[in-house]
């Protein structure tokens, strides 16, 4: 949810930012009479509030990311402790469910197997819905 915000920070960051910059040039241009605290104070407030995007937007960036990572943490160890896997390798995690590659001791394999949750955080695989039937590059010449 935080990398979502931080999308919308950086949507608000930039055109902001730009104007502001070419606001601020267009000004210095102007004559003296012409330059006023007003249209000064404007500028000044559109890319302070531009900034203070940026730094919203850095902030959403780490806090998302750590909590990506620690989610991730958990979903391994939730795995872990529900099927004692031999072999465990997550490829992403979409915060419902999870596409990995899973060993369990007894000999099975699921190479891609979804991993969803169900309620008290308890791991469900699923295999993958595969489409074999389509060429991996389809001729297209004819």
């Amino acid at each position: 949810m935080l990398l979502g915000v931080a999308v919308i920070f950086f949507l608000l960051c930039i055109p902001m930012l730009i104007h502001g910059l070419i606001r601020r040039r267009k000004f210095s241009t102007l004559r003296d009479g012409e330059q006023t605290y007003s249209l000064r104070s404007s500028i000044r407030t559109e890319l302070i509030m531009s900034a203070l995007a940026a730094v919203l937007l850095v902030v959403c960036l780490v806090a998302g990311s750590g909590g990506y990572g620690r989610a991730m943490d958990n979903l391994q160890a939730n795995i872990e402790r529900e099927f004692s896997p031999t072999e465990l390798d997550i490829h992403f995690w979409t915060g419902s469910s999870a596409v990995a590659n899973i060993s369990l001791p007894d000999g099975s394999s699921y190479e891609p197997a979804t991993i969803s949750l169900e309620d008290g955080y308890r791991p469900v695989i699923n295999e993958a819905s595969r489409n074999d039937q389509l060429p991996v590059n389809p001729d297209t010449s004819s």
